[in-house]
């Protein structure tokens, strides 16, 4: 394969983390590591950032999670390597219809008008390379580099997909610093040339400011940034909160009529820590919170035990603090999942001193 390849990896060890998470949220890693194209990694560490993690460190502990599909199992991979029971309950949903299928083929057309594509999620890089696998369309091989970005372990899939079958202009662009600002800063000056970034739509729930930074910063240093509403972040609904307790059924109806009664009912499960890796799975379990009649997060402070809160990277901390929802634990090197899952092992071995 003859497609150049520019990426910084980080060799694994305590605080690394996922390419998953805010679409476009800030993911950190530290000292560079090589991959080929086959998506081997060349140093040490790379068998722990594919799941198989020091076993044992979170034995007996519950951990839950509200991330979507496209990152669950991985980080349920994780939390289970650890020995603790996963606990999911999905906040949000990502997804693709067909007004955004329609509008990845308009872009995929022209894709030879533009200087590269920039992902900030590996749901983006999923949406485009599902449509770009159904059509009859290349990249000319002549020309300037076309670059394609990618934060952190989404660049792994990108080698994986081989989107554009060894195509010599191709030039893989992953920032040492896992964030959109570092990789506006890794693109440099756009000299007014179009670059398409492949981003989601979202509904029922404000849109993170992330994603619009990320469009502006890259317009302020040039750049045509072209938004590609490739898919849809969505609230996952009503009962998204359900797996957190346990709870008789009550039909909608009652919950408007009778909140105190089910509050009094409700029980909250045996769970230690709750992981968020968005901001928007933080409003989208708050939206269900407040709909079973419970004050927000605060609910959870008053099961069994405290559930600490944590937050995969920064980005997702700063978010959750918008919607006043202080966490307990921010992973601080999120190139992977593994970072919030150590996190928590060093929280709660913390607290033992």
């Amino acid at each position: 394969v003859r497609v150049r390849v520019r990426v910084s990896f980080p060799i694994c060890g305590l605080h690394t983390g996922d390419g998953g998470g805010d679409d476009a949220c800030g993911r950190q890693h530290a000292g560079p590591r090589r991959i080929d194209m086959a998506g081997r990694s060349t140093t040490a560490g790379g068998a722990r950032e594919r799941g198989v993690c020091a076993a044992g460190r979170l034995r007996g502990k519950t951990v839950a999670f509200t991330a979507p599909t496209v990152y669950a199992s991985r980080l349920e991979t994780l939390i289970k390597a650890e020995d603790a029971e996963a606990l999911w309950c999905p906040a949000v949903v990502l997804e693709s219809t067909a007004r955004e299928r329609e509008e990845v083929e308009v872009a995929i057309r022209k894709l030879d008008s533009y200087r590269g594509v920039a992902f900030t999620s590996r749901a983006g890089i999923q949406a485009v390379a599902e449509v770009l696998q159904q059509m009859e369309v290349t990249l000319a091989e002549d020309g300037d580099p076309f670059v394609v970005a990618a934060l952190g372990k989404d660049a792994e899939l990108l080698v994986d997909l081989d989107l554009f079958k060894g195509n010599p202009r191709v030039k893989l662009l992953v920032p040492s610093i896992a964030s959109p600002l570092a990789l506006v800063e890794e693109l440099g000056d756009g000299n007014g040339q179009s670059i398409l970034c492949p981003v989601p739509v979202v509904v029922e729930l404000d849109e993170p400011p992330v994603v619009p930074g990320f469009l502006q910063a890259l317009c302020a240093r040039g750049w045509n940034a072209v938004r590609l509403n490739a898919y849809v972040t969505r609230w996952a609904g009503l009962h998204c909160a359900d797996p957190l307790f346990t709870l008789p059924f009550i039909d909608e109806a009652s919950k408007l009529d009778f909140r105190s009664e089910m509050e009094s009912a409700m029980r909250m499960k045996d769970v230690d820590a709750l992981i968020f890796t968005s901001t928007a799975e933080v409003e989208g379990l708050l939206k269900s919170l407040h709909a079973l009649g419970l004050a927000g997060l605060a609910a959870l402070k008053r099961g069994p035990k405290a559930v600490v809160l944590a937050a995969h990277g920064p980005v997702t901390a700063a978010g959750a603090a918008r919607l006043g929802v202080k966490v307990d634990v921010v992973s601080e090197k999120f190139h992977s999942f593994v970072g919030v899952v150590d996190a928590l092992v060093c929280y709660w071995k913390s607290m033992k001193v």
